[in-house]
């Protein structure tokens, strides 16, 4: 990715929220971003950590979960204020 990159570093409850996820074999990573006033992303923060050995065995979808969860665990998106849409 080139050119400007603009960070958000904070999270408005009142908008809503996007979460992207990679997973590797031994590494899961989460970016949240919300889109602002340009209507263009902002990322809030970039979360990482190395999976465990019964993780492992998990398959790319549930480490993909794996990362979202670890972002609400460490509160990154305030789990208590989402607004779940279906």
């Amino acid at each position: 990715m080139t050119g400007e990159f603009n960070w958000c570093n904070v999270y408005y409850a009142n908008r809503p929220a996007l979460v992207e996820t990679d997973s590797f074999d031994f590494v899961i990573s989460g970016v949240p971003s919300q889109h602002l006033e340009d209507n263009k992303p902002h990322p809030i923060s970039f979360i990482s950590t190395n999976v465990s050995p019964v993780q492992l065995n998990h398959i790319v979808f549930e480490k993909d979960m794996l990362a979202i969860i670890y972002q609400f665990n460490k509160r990154i998106i305030p789990y208590k204020e989402l607004n779940i849409r279906q």
